[in-house]
Formats: structure tokens, C-alpha cells, sequence
């Protein structure tokens, strides 16, 4: 009689002697194929039907019970990092922060008249697309702005805002020596940002006086917000003063940042932190060999960058225009080619307002920012306001210095209306941060031992079983296929125990 196409099949699969097999294993160690598993034997033991259903459904509970703690133990192991790494680190000096300054209103009627653009009406950007309006006979030709080119669009913004030379009365920097008074000229620079429009960025890097050296003291500045002779016609708004950021490693993205009143003096204390974090799937993080480039901007990667990076890039994408921003942040390829997005863009009826009203592109935008990971390695400040009333008598020095500086300028005898002045000190309260660094939950060792733990609590499985039962299984496939699936043992050698419960 032929044998069957699956019996020829089994021989094919496993062709060795099986009983040779198993006594090569005696030569290593009878016990190696004795299953030596608490409960197994009571489910081998059991007379009847009862016995063996309860057993049986009782040991399958215990197996998945083991396997989801085997599980949690592997991923406590792998994907949980823990902050064991908290300490205060004192040093002799603080690097100082980049500070934004943002007025909420920057047009002033007096510059336009100035600089002879009576035709251009220049008014706030909304969903990132610039405004610039041909304004003909008081009506607006909302398509005629689009032969300006976006040089032509950065100047008209930067020569209708109030000039650095205006806002900032007086600059001085507090050191070991004392204080000593700055050019606003060489620590402030005007920019295009991208949420409001003009904005003055304040750094102290490349100058002697980038580094705090006495505690609560640094940098102080006296600003005018010149909020009274803000243009009421153009850019209007409801909320006017100044906006405070503090940049985080130098990055123009952040927070909303601290906003403040004329007539006010607002001290702002510092607070660093250096966070060192593990890259896990619960939260990664990106490391410096692995940064990603951004599309849009010309800037180093970060976090808060790279949310602002899938929105503009979107709006490039789907409406073939550049999001208003300073030329020095956009990229040069993307700057020279596009335009800037006009009034025709932003507004309900244009391409980016139809945007923001489509599900489906908002969430291809929430989609790409859930991969803009934060860096593994980053500083972070916090800034923590606290205001008080301006004292007149206090500014005589810094508004005489400041018309010192302008004795060429037709600004000497300019009138500073008192109430439009903000007096604004920065510095870290204390010359030390605050660090954190991550380190994985579980050593290798203490992973081990929660593994055999968790094994002998519920099978009473040891690491000798971890050899022997690979063997019990490779010997049952081995009977099965050559058998033709009679799972006996081809070795007399079992013991009792064993033979019961592999023959169910």
C-alpha cells in the first residue's frame, strides 16, 4: 500500500532518526527532556474529565497572564526611561538669551508720509500671508499689489515701522564693574518675524557683555513704545505695547511670550534648564547626527521651527506663495522664486483661507508636525515676569543719554510722552541651572531578574527550563512529522510525568 502524500511530506520535512536523537540528548543529560513546569504535572495527573478542563483552563489563564507581564517587563526594559539625573549646576557666569521685542503696532502715518508711500497701505499678515493693498481713490484693489516684489515688500514693511534708533532710549549691561551703557545700534537688529510684522531682536552675543557675571543683574533696557503716536488707520489693533520672547537656543519660534503696557517697568528673572532625554517610541527625540532639515526656513532644526516649518511649507505647497518672514529665514531657492501671499491669498475666499477650513489638509499639517521631535540634547528658559509703576524720575538718564546719541538726528528734540516708556530688566536670579538627564529604568541585571521573577511566580519556570523546553517542543515537532502525528516520545527515557502530559 503507497503511503499518503502527507505522511511523504512529514519524512521529507524531518528525515533523521529520531530515537538517535534522543539519545544523543541523554548523553548531554536525561532531565533535559523532562518538563519541569508547576501545574503541568497536575494537569497530567488529573483522572477526570472535570479535573482536566479546570486544570487546563486554569493553566491557560496563567500563560496569558505570563506573557502580558513578560511583555510589560521587556518594555519597562526597552521604551521606559526614567529622570534619576536631577541636579543644580553652579557656575561662574550665564550666557545671556536672545530677547525679541515686538511692538503690536508698528505703522506710523508719520513714516509713510515720510518715505512718500501714501499709495501703500501696509496692514498685518493673517494665516501667515502678507497684506500689502494698492489703495486708489480710498478703494482697494485687492489684485493690485501683486507686481511688488518681495525685496520691495521687506522695505516697505522695515521703512513705515518705527526705526530701532526711536524705540530704544537706553542699553546697559551690569557686570562686576558695575553698569555700563551700550549703543542700541550694536545690540539690536530689526527683523521680519513671522507671527506679528516688524520686530527688534536684542543679542549680546558678539559683544564682551554675553555673559551675566553678579546675580540678578543684566541687562537693562528703556524702550519707547511710542504706542501714542501709533497709526490708528493703519494696522489698527485692539491690544498695544510691547511683546516679550525669550528664544530658546536662539530660535526664532517659541511661546507667546510676556506682553506689556507703556508707563510699566517689568523685571524678567531667568530660569535655564538642560534637558537630556532618551530617544524612546513613547517620546523621541532627535539627536544632532540626525536632525532634520527643515523645508521652508534657513535655520537650524528645532521643534518649535519645524511646527511653523509644516505650516508655511503647506501653504507654499497648495497655494504657490511664501508665508511672510524675514529673507534671512527663508530659503534662498524658495525667497527668489515666490512671492509673498497677498490679500488675494488670506482672505476667506483665497487659497490659504480655504485651507484653513479643509479637514483633510489640516490634518496632512498635524500629521507632519507630529514628526517634528524635540532634540535630545536642548536648553530651555523660562521667563517669569513681575511689573510695577514706572517712576518719571527714574528715565531723566536714560532720555538724556538717548539724545546724546542722536544729536545729528532731527530725534533730539523729540517729545517722549511718559506713558509710552517701558523700562525692562533681564537677568538670572541665581549663576546656576538646572539639569536632567534621563537614564533607563532597568539595568540589564535587574531586567534579568524581573524576567526569571515573573516566569517562577506563575509556572514555576526557572532558566534551566529555558533550555529544556525548546528541546521538549523540537522533540514533539520531530515525532509529529515522522510519526505522522502521534506525539510519543521515540526514547524510553521519559518519565512518567512527561509522557502523560505530551500524549494529551
Amino acid at each position: 500500500m503507497a503511503e499518503s502524500p502527507a505522511r511523504n511530506r512529514r519524512k521529507s520535512i524531518l528525515s533523521f532518526d529520531v530515537e538517535k536523537f534522543s539519545k544523543t540528548i541523554d548523553t548531554l543529560s536525561p532531565h533535559l527532556k523532562e518538563l519541569e513546569l508547576d501545574g503541568f504535572s497536575l494537569l497530567a495527573e488529573a483522572s477526570t474529565t472535570f479535573g482536566r478542563l479546570f486544570w487546563a483552563f486554569f493553566l491557560t489563564t496563567v500563560v496569558v497572564v505570563l506573557f502580558y507581564e513578560l511583555y510589560r517587563t521587556v518594555e519597562t526594559y526597552v521604551d521606559q526611561p526614567t529622570v534619576n539625573g536631577f541636579s543644580i549646576v553652579r557656575n561662574e557666569t550665564m550666557v545671556m538669551p536672545i530677547v525679541l521685542i515686538c511692538p503690536f503696532n508698528v505703522v506710523n502715518d508719520t513714516s509713510v508720509d515720510h518715505y512718500g508711500l501714501k499709495a501703500v497701505d501696509v496692514m498685518h499678515y493673517m494665516n501667515g500671508g502678507i497684506l500689502v493693498q494698492n489703495r486708489r481713490n480710498d478703494k482697494m484693489d485687492f489684485g493690485a499689489q501683486t507686481w511688488i516684489s518681495n525685496d520691495e515688500v521687506y522695505d516697505i514693511i522695515m521703512k513705515t515701522s518705527f526705526p530701532r534708533s526711536k524705540m530704544f532710549l537706553d542699553c546697559s549691561f551690569w557686570g562686576i564693574e558695575g553698569e555700563i551703557h551700550l549703543p542700541c545700534q550694536e545690540i539690536v537688529r530689526e527683523v521680519l518675524y513671522i507671527n506679528t510684522m516688524k520686530c527688534y531682536e536684542v543679542s549680546l552675543k558678539n559683544t564682551p557683555y554675553a555673559h551675566q557675571q553678579v546675580e540678578n543683574r543684566a541687562l537693562s533696557l528703556t524702550i519707547n513704545s511710542l504706542i501714542s503716536r501709533q497709526s490708528s488707520v493703519y494696522n489698527p489693533k485692539k491690544i498695544q505695547g510691547l511683546n516679550i520672547r525669550i528664544l530658546d537656543d536662539g530660535h526664532c519660534f517659541g511661546s507667546g511670550g510676556v506682553s506689556v503696557p507703556g508707563g510699566v517697568y517689568m523685571k524678567l528673572d531667568l530660569e535655564l534648564q538642560h534637558l537630556k532625554t532618551l530617544n524612546t517610541k513613547r517620546n523621541p527625540c532627535t539627536t544632532d547626527d540626525e536632525s532634520k532639515s527643515l523645508r521652508f526656513f534657513n535655520s537650524d532644526y528645532s521643534d518649535s521651527a519645524c511646527y511653523v516649518d509644516c505650516h508655511f511649507s503647506n501653504i507654499l505647497e497648495k497655494c504657490g506663495c511664501l508665508a511672510m518672514g524675514d529673507p534671512a529665514t527663508i530659503k534662498q531657492s524658495l525667497y527668489r522664486v515666490y512671492k509673498y501671499c497677498t490679500l488675494n491669498d488670506t482672505g476667506p475666499n483665497g487659497c490659504i483661507g480655504k485651507l484653513l477650513n479643509d479637514t483633510e489638509n489640516l490634518n496632512q499639517i498635524d500629521s507632519c508636525r507630529k514628526r517634528c521631535y524635540p532634540n535630545c540634547d536642548r536648553w530651555l528658559y523660562k521667563a517669569k515676569p513681575t511689573f510695577s509703576r514706572l517712576n518719571k524720575n527714574f528715565l531723566s538718564t536714560s532720555i538724556e543719554n538717548w539724545r546724546q546719541q542722536n544729536r545729528s538726528n532731527d530725534t533730539r528734540n523729540e517729545e517722549i510722552v511718559f506713558s509710552d516708556i517701558v523700562r525692562l530688566d533681564i537677568a538670572f536670579k541665581s549663576l546656576e541651572y538646572i539639569e536632567l538627564e534621563q537614564s533607563w529604568k532597568d539595568t540589564f541585571s535587574t531586567f534579568i531578574g524581573n524576567l526569571g521573577g515573573q516566569m517562577n511566580l506563575w509556572v514555576g519556570c526557572s532558566m534551566i527550563s529555558m533550555i529544556n523546553i525548546p528541546f521538549t517542543l523540537f522533540t514533539a515537532s520531530a515525532n509529529y512529522f515522522f510519526f505522522a502525528g502521534n506525539f510519543c516520545y521515540a526514547s524510553t527515557s521519559y518519565n512518567l510525568k512527561s509522557e502523560k502530559m505530551m500524549s494529551l
